[in-house]
């Protein structure tokens, strides 16, 4: 993906639409991926009044998202029998997600404002998270 797909397939369609349903001073979460840093996006989001997260220089992984794939990648690694083939992973990683609940959503989205001051206080250098 490079920056003009993500603004035409990511923040148009849905980040731009549903972004003044949130609450005043909203800001928007994304890593440093190339494609979200690109002067592109930034001046994309900046001429929007989209605001974004500054990210410390020694990144630290704060994408919740990150934490719900790594939970759902140890349930897949741990289900018996093993997985064999590709359409069995596809099959266990649709019906695992589908199973993900809003209360393991909540308690990721909870955790951020503790993970970031731990951040704050490790001066963007590493923490437990």
């Amino acid at each position: 993906m490079n920056a003009d797909v993500y603004v035409e397939k990511v923040l148009i369609p849905y980040v731009i639409p549903y972004a003044s349903f949130i609450e005043e001073g909203f800001i928007f979460m994304q890593d440093d991926a190339r494609p979200h840093v690109a002067r592109r996006v930034l001046d994309y989001c900046r001429e929007i009044g989209i605001n974004l997260l500054e990210w410390p220089a020694i990144n630290p992984n704060l994408n919740s998202i990150k934490h719900l794939w790594g939970n759902l990648g140890r349930k897949v690694r741990n289900y018996v029998p093993a997985l064999l083939s590709l359409p069995e992973l596809r099959r266990v990683l649709e019906t695992e997600w589908a199973n993900i609940t809003q209360a393991e959503i909540q308690t990721l989205i909870r955790s951020m404002p503790r993970r970031m001051e731990k951040v704050i206080c490790a001066r963007g250098g590493h923490t437990h998270y």
